[in-house]
C-alpha cells in the first residue's frame, strides 16, 4: 500500500451502519479470552529487529494506576440519554474542561456528569452522501471543523456549540480538509485532492469571516497531512513527491522550504511542540531543536505511523498499525510497545492516574499502563466502529455509534 493510501485510510471518519447495542445502561466490556495470550501484554523486549529495547525498563516497571488495575468498561450512558438524536454520530472528541465537544456533522456540547446537552448546531445543509469529520481545532474560543463532504468545507462554530458562524467550501475536486491550525486570526485549512482529479491545496482563512487571504495548490496525488504552530511558523506534513514549501510565515504570509531556511527536509507528518520539532517522513522519527535545528535524535521505525507525534507529560507517543509506541522525547529511546489487534488511529488519552487508553479499527478498547506499556485490560469487541475516545470528568467517552460514557471499573 502506498504512503498516501495509507493515511487516506486512516483520516476517513467514521459512519453510520453499525449495530445499535440494547440494554446500553448495563452494557459491559470484558476480556476477550480468545486473544488475551495470543499477542504479547506488555512492551516487547526481544524484537529487536524493529529497534525495540533488548532489556526494558517497562519490564521492571510498577504499575502507576493507584486506583487498582481496570477490571472492565461499564456503559453508563449513550447520546440518546444525553438527549441527543438517535442519528447523531460523532468522529472527533475534545475536552474542554469537565465538558465534551463531539464533533459529527453536528457539533455537541456535553456535559458528561449529568449526562445532558448543553448545545448543538444543526446538520450542515446541501451536503450529499457521507459527511465527517477529517480535522479539528481549538483556538481563541472557537471550534473549527474540517469536513469530508459534498460539497468539502471548513465550518466555524461557536465554542459553547450552539452556532455555526461560518462556512468555507472549497475546490469542488478536493476530497477532504485533513488539516487545520490557527494563529493570529487566520485559519490554515490543509486539503486533500481526490485521487481522480484536482491539486492539493492550502487555504488561509480569515478567522472571523471565513474569507480566503490566500491560497496555494501543490502537484497532483498530494496530501497536506498535518498543520502546527510554532513562533509564528505553520509548519506542514505533506504527503507527496514534492512536498515544498511546507512552512509559512505567519507575519509575512509567505510560503517557504524549510530546507532551504532551516536545512530540515519535509515530513510526512509534522508536530511543531513547545519542546521540538518532531517530524516523521518514510519509516524515520526525527527530533529537532528548535533555533538552531539540528537533529536531537533519529529513530528508524518499522511501520508507518498512523498520526503525528503526540506528546504528553514527557512521553512521545506514536499510534501504529497495530499498537502504540512510547519514546523519550530527549534520546528517543523507545520506552514500550503495546501490540493491539489492529490499527490504532488517535493518540492515547490518559486519566491522571498512571493509565492511557487507547481503541483500536476492531472496535476493542485497552487500558495500557502509561509508565510500562503493559495491557492491563482488554475489552471485548465493541459491534460497532470506535472512532475516537477521551477521558473526561472521570469518565471515558468514545465516539461509536454515537456518543458512550463509559465508566472504568477497578479491581
Amino acid at each position: 500500500m502506498k504512503r498516501r493510501e495509507y493515511l487516506a485510510a486512516a483520516l476517513v471518519g467514521a459512519t453510520a451502519g453499525c449495530l445499535r447495542l440494547t440494554n446500553e445502561t448495563t452494557e459491559t466490556a470484558t476480556m476477550a479470552p480468545s486473544t488475551a495470550t495470543d499477542r504479547p501484554q506488555t512492551g516487547s523486549t526481544t524484537d529487536t529487529a524493529d529497534g525495540g529495547p533488548t532489556n526494558s525498563e517497562a519490564e521492571d516497571a510498577e504499575s502507576t494506576d493507584g486506583q487498582g488495575a481496570v477490571a472492565r468498561f461499564d456503559v453508563a450512558w449513550t447520546h440518546e440519554d444525553a438527549g441527543l438524536d438517535v442519528n447523531f454520530r460523532p468522529d472527533a472528541l475534545v475536552a474542554d474542561d469537565d465538558e465534551l465537544l463531539a464533533f459529527g456533522p453536528q457539533v455537541a456540547r456535553v456535559d458528561p456528569s449529568e449526562p445532558a446537552t448543553l448545545a448543538r448546531t444543526a446538520r450542515p445543509d446541501g451536503n450529499v452522501g457521507l459527511v465527517s469529520v477529517q480535522s479539528t481545532a481549538v483556538a481563541d474560543d472557537v471550534c473549527y471543523v474540517g469536513y469530508r463532504s459534498d460539497p468539502v468545507q471548513v465550518v466555524r462554530v461557536a465554542h459553547d456549540a450552539s452556532a455555526v458562524e461560518w462556512r468555507f467550501e472549497a475546490d469542488a475536486n478536493l476530497e477532504d480538509v485533513s488539516a487545520l491550525a490557527v494563529h493570529d486570526g487566520v485559519v490554515y485549512a490543509g486539503t486533500r485532492a481526490r485521487q481522480t482529479s484536482g491539486r492539493a491545496t492550502l487555504y488561509a482563512l480569515d478567522a472571523t469571516s471565513g474569507e480566503v487571504l490566500f491560497s496555494h495548490e501543490y502537484a497532483e496525488d498530494h496530501e497536506i497531512t498535518t498543520a502546527s504552530v510554532h513562533d509564528d511558523v505553520v509548519f506542514l506534513g505533506i504527503d507527496g513527491d514534492d512536498p515544498y514549501p511546507n512552512a509559512v510565515d505567519t507575519t509575512s504570509r509567505e510560503l517557504f522550504d524549510t530546507a532551504i531556511e532551516y536545512g530540515v527536509a519535509a515530513g510526512r507528518l509534522v508536530n511543531a511542540t513547545a519542546d521540538a520539532l518532531f517530524v516523521v517522513d518514510d519509516q524515520t522519527l526525527v527530533a529537532r531543536e528548535w533555533e538552531s535545528f539540528d537533529v536531537r535524535f533519529e529513530q528508524s521505525l518499522y511501520d508507518y505511523p498512523t498520526r503525528p507525534p503526540a506528546l504528553h507529560d514527557g512521553v512521545l507517543y506514536l499510534s501504529n498499525d497495530p499498537g502504540v509506541r512510547a519514546f523519550d522525547p530527549e534520546s528517543g529511546e523507545e520506552r514500550w510497545l503495546a501490540r493491539t489487534t489492529a490499527r490504532v488511529r488517535r493518540p492515547p488519552t490518559f486519566d491522571g492516574d498512571g493509565v492511557a487508553f487507547v481503541g483500536d479499527d476492531e472496535g476493542i478498547l485497552y487500558a495500557l499502563d502509561a509508565k510500562s506499556g503493559e495491557i492491563r485490560h482488554e475489552a471485548a469487541p465493541f459491534e460497532y466502529h470506535l472512532a475516537d475516545q477521551v477521558f473526561v470528568d472521570g469518565q471515558l467517552v468514545a465516539a461509536m455509534n454515537g456518543l458512550r460514557g463509559l465508566d472504568v471499573v477497578r479491581e
